[in-house]
């Protein structure tokens, strides 16, 4: 009984309104397994076209496959061992996505033998292809038939999708064909760079510039030549050279798109040959002939081989339908004369050229181009038959330098020796002599060399080092100064014979040359009154009365005695038992004598009191001194002017003999001002001054720190708040600043030379500064920084967190914190340590590879010499990357116990770009081995032909079959029709998972 299969009525979406349409989705195991493994193996998975990721507003992130003209995607998907399924996006789609989470936005397709979806079933939930947006937090993992689209990494908190949160660098992206792009910038693997791209990155080369030599391999100022037939590679051409060479060019074909005429010819390329090498008449009609021999008799024209497909014009669809039961079209081996459609002039892709085509090519090729251009060898000729013409002529103009405004200046200076130019304003230079001490200092390769070369010191307080004055110091020794210090000293001096300027201590006056005594008025509290003869204490003495023995019961008694003398009194002031009232003042002394009492108390009296015997109003006469009056009873002379009290008088030079004895003296100066002839010369505590107001200057002669008289001379500025020295040079009517000293700092406002060290020993001991930054030598403990100020600090700010740059004074090791940048070569004798290692490089094209940045050997390797370029080393052995000078290039081993020379184990890549293993090859994954190579061998299923007893019979296996069995059966006779038939089976390869029958030659 006959399998039978039901089917059921299902209804089928629009494909218009599908936005992604997979491959086949059938029930059917053959057809649609075959379709969806055509390409299983022969094209890799990923996106092909359009997939594109945008921002489509909001939290909305947009996938869109238009792109220019091209308004559909294309992905391919692998699924599961076998299969591939090719993936169309024909609208746009909008994913939702949320803030603060990372998705990984996945293409996922299926297919399933058995397994409806949507797009063969409008009653199916599942999708034949659909986008999925998943979260994840580290990593995310794909499935079977996905693809990642892009990765979307958005913040918290904000509210609209930026291109800046989408990633596409882990996509897989791939082409048929290869694309041409103008960009320069491009980092694309994809994309071919057009020649207006190579002439944008050839113009871009060219307008670099650098101030030096140039050569072959550096730019810089080059010498210019008019000739023609130069081989030098340091010169340039000049417009005239160049007009030369185009007006020779003019008469050549241009290497694009040439016109040829006559008749150009070409070398004959190899039958087989497949590549861009011109195929001339001879090659095509070689290959014509050998495709027709190689045809069958019946099957060498187009007519036989339409009959041959019994003129189906569909025979392309019928062989699709049975494609189930035949080999696949990978790598198929034609016969006969296949033909495909003749594509246009000019086009340049993938597709077939045929016989037409490649005529007319090289018809259009021979015809448009001039007589003497018209054949390859003439073409050949032209380019000095260097098959990398283009590349020799790019490298030759890479070496060249471009003219421009600031070239011409550069040119026009008369160059000499010993001469430096300099820019003077845009595109204008100058030059001036540069002396054999600036070439000296030019020389020099560090600051330590120019600072011993100028003769200076290093910053510091000990040693042969110089202190900083603009800052305080801190001296690790005793420092003398016969010179004297000027200015004002902060600290304490450790020895001083005499304060520079007096002080009062309790209004006794005090400068440090001898002890003094200092008379305090102290409270002592409540005392008896002395007796007798008994002394009391020196000094100022202040005592209470409190009903002991003074003469009123309370009040306050105050004592004076000297230091050395007997003699002392006493004043007593009593206190009123009534508030308010007035008590009497008495006193009492005893004379300078041991042995002496004290005097009786004697009452002061006041205004207040009354003196007995003396009425309290009248005009009685009294003895002594008045205390105020306006004018004396008799008036006296004061050097013979009359002086009553009444008045002031003044006191003229004449009143005081100074007139005569300045007209009187032998070579007096005068006071309105004199000239000397001879020396002045001051005595003891002379001071010569300038006064006026509250401002002063002073010169004086004397050191106030001790007694003596030292030899050295002081100066001092004083009181209006801006006091300081300023030495300055006048030569003729030019008066020329040269130093300022001022309380804080001693500016140099010149050249400052020094003939031995400059010693400071503060920690901070050179600052270079401008208003925005500043420099500071900074020594702390054993190390010597260079540290930055904050910006805008340049100037007395405090170093800033940088330490860019240390010195440890110990051990003279130099440690760079913060990057070095290098313009030279660096050349080092010693190891070299890096946490991390980068190289520069720049993209461009292969050819430019040879040149561009990348870490290489510094010396070429000798013919058959090895030389390793890096290396790893194990406990027992050693590995290599590096090359034979014979032109190997490869990874090689070498065991430690080997003595003799060679190697242990290799795998490199020799001159002709094979690639040579010492030992077996052994993959983690087999899959593309499964893809290109068969696996195993096998007969297939027994087919059966039987002769139905011919006595005549001849039978041939079909194509890829082999004869398996004879059927011989007992007729009674000897005759041929003994063999009733024969047995036959296939023989089938098997690869990647799949059967196949083999074909015949």
């Amino acid at each position: 009984m006959n399998d039978v299969t039901v089917v059921t009525s299902v209804t089928y979406p629009s494909p218009e309104s599908l936005a992604l349409v997979a491959d086949v989705q059938y029930h059917e195991p053959y057809l649609s397994a075959a379709l969806n493994r055509k390409f299983r193996g022969i094209v890799d998975p990923g996106f092909y076209a359009g997939f594109l990721p945008k921002p489509g507003g909001g939290m909305n992130l947009l996938i869109t496959s238009v792109d220019g003209d091209k308004t559909a995607g294309a992905a391919s998907v692998d699924i599961g061992e076998f299969y591939q399924v090719t993936i169309q996006q024909r609208k746009d789609i909008s994913l939702a996505l949320s803030a603060g989470k990372k998705y990984a936005i996945v293409l996922k397709g299926r297919y399933l033998l058995g397994e409806d979806t949507y797009q063969v079933n409008t009653a199916s939930h599942i999708h034949a292809a659909e986008f999925v947006a998943r979260t994840y937090t580290d990593s995310y993992q794909l499935g079977d038939g996905e693809l990642l689209v892009c990765t979307v990494n958005i913040p918290a908190g904000v509210s609209a999708i930026t291109q800046e949160m989408i990633d596409t660098s882990e996509r897989i992206n791939r082409t048929i064909g290869i694309d041409i792009s103008d960009s320069v910038t491009s980092t694309r693997s994809d994309v071919a760079a057009s020649s207006l791209a190579v002439k944008k990155a050839y113009d871009l080369a060219k307008s670099k510039y650098t101030a030096q030599d140039a050569s072959t391999t550096q730019k810089g100022l080059v010498q210019l030549s008019s000739a023609t037939n130069s081989d030098s590679e340091t010169m340039a051409a000049t417009p005239k050279a160049v007009k030369s060479i185009k007006d020779l060019a003019d008469t050549k074909a241009p290497i694009e798109s040439p016109s040829l005429t006559g008749t150009p010819t070409a070398p004959t390329a190899a039958q087989g040959t497949n590549s861009t090498q011109i195929a001339n008449t001879a090659f095509v009609k070689a290959a014509i002939t050998a495709l027709i021999n190689g045809a069958p008799g019946t099957l060498d024209t187009l007519k036989e081989i339409a009959a041959a497909i019994n003129n189906d014009p569909n025979y392309s669809t019928t062989i699709n339908n049975a494609l189930a039961l035949k080999a696949p079209l990978a790598s198929p081996a034609l016969t006969g004369v296949p033909t495909a459609p003749t594509a246009a002039q000019g086009t340049n892709n993938t597709q077939i050229a045929t016989t037409a085509y490649v005529r007319a090519a090289i018809s259009a090729l021979v015809g448009s181009s001039p007589e003497a251009l018209d054949t390859l060898n003439e073409l050949a000729a032209a380019l000095g038959n260097d098959p990398n013409f283009a590349t020799t002529m790019t490298n030759a103009l890479a070496g060249k330098q471009p003219l421009d405004a600031t070239l011409t200046a550069l040119a026009g200076l008369a160059t000499g020796a010993n001469k430096l130019p300099y820019f003077t304003g845009t595109d204008t230079v100058s030059q001036t002599d540069l002396t054999s001490v600036g070439r000296d200092i030019l020389a020099k390769t560090s600051v330590l060399a120019v600072i011993q070369y100028l003769g200076l010191r290093e910053l510091g307080t000990s040693g042969e080092k110089i202190p900083l004055l603009s800052t305080a110091n801190t001296w690790s020794a005793r420092q003398t100064f016969n010179g004297g210090i000027t200015g004002a000293l902060t600290g304490n001096a450790d020895t001083a014979t005499k304060l520079k300027t007096a002080r009062n201590i309790n209004g006794v006056r005090f400068d440090g040359s001898g002890d003094i005594n200092i008379n305090t008025l102290v409270s002592r509290g409540r005392v008896t009154a002395l007796e007798a003869n008994a002394q009391g204490t020196s000094g100022i003495q202040l005592y209470e009365a409190y009903n002991n023995g003074y003469p009123s019961p309370y009040g306050n008694v105050l004592h004076l005695k000297g230091a050395t003398a007997a003699g002392e009194g006493e004043l007593f002031i009593g206190w009123s038992g009534t508030s308010g009232a007035h008590a009497p003042v008495h006193i009492r002394s005893r004379r300078d004598t041991d042995s002496a009492n004290w005097s009786e108390w004697a009452q002061v009296y006041t205004s207040k009191d009354s003196i007995p015997g003396v009425n309290a109003k009248g005009d009685q006469d009294t003895s002594g001194n008045a205390a105020t009056a306006t004018k004396l009873q008799t008036a006296c002379t004061i050097n013979g002017v009359s002086f009553d009290g009444s008045k002031n008088i003044e006191l003229t030079a004449e009143d005081l003999n100074l007139q005569e004895t300045v007209n009187k003296a032998d070579n007096a100066v005068q006071k309105t001002g004199d000239t000397l002839s001879g020396g002045l010369t001051f005595e003891n505590d002379s001071i010569l001054a300038w006064i006026r107001n509250t401002d002063w200057a002073k010169i004086g002669f004397k050191n106030d720190a001790d007694s003596d008289t030292d030899s050295y001379m002081w100066f001092e500025t004083g009181d209006n708040g801006n006091e300081y020295f300023k030495w300055r040079s006048r030569q003729s009517t030019t008066t020329k600043d040269l130093m300022n000293l001022k309380w804080d700092a001693l500016s140099v406002l010149v050249k400052a030379l020094f003939s031995s060290e400059v010693k400071i020993s503060t920690v901070n001991a050179l600052r270079i500064f401008n208003s925005s930054f500043g420099a500071i030598f900074r020594r702390s403990e054993e190390c010597l920084h260079i540290i930055p100020t904050r910006e805008n600090e340049g100037e007395n700010g405090d170093i800033g967190p940088l330490r860019p740059f240390t010195l440890n004074l110990r051990t003279g090791r130099i440690t760079m914190g913060h990057g070095l940048d290098v313009t030279g070569d660096i050349t080092t004798n010693a190891w070299v340590y890096a946490n991390r290692f980068a190289i520069n490089s720049s993209n461009g094209m292969w050819i430019q590879m040879r040149d561009n940045n990348a870490i290489f050997g510094k010396n070429i390797v000798n013919t058959d010499s090895a030389q390793a370029l890096l290396r790893q080393d194990h406990a027992d052995r050693k590995f290599m990357i590096g090359g034979l000078g014979n032109k190997q290039f490869g990874i090689y081993m070498i065991n430690n116990s080997r003595t003799a020379n060679g190697t242990d184990g290799q795998a490199y890549m020799d001159n002709n770009g094979n690639w040579l293993c010492g030992s077996q090859v052994i993959p983690g994954n087999y899959g593309n081995f499964d893809s290109r190579y068969v696996k195993d061998v096998r007969l297939g299923s027994q087919q059966y032909y039987g002769v139905n007893n011919w006595q005549t019979w001849n039978f041939q296996c079909p194509s890829g079959h082999v004869l398996s069995g004879i059927n011989v059966q007992d007729t009674g006779s000897n005759s041929a029709d003994n063999i009733a038939g024969v047995y036959y089976r296939p023989v089938q390869k098997y690869i990647n998972g799949t059967w196949y029958n083999v074909a015949s030659v």
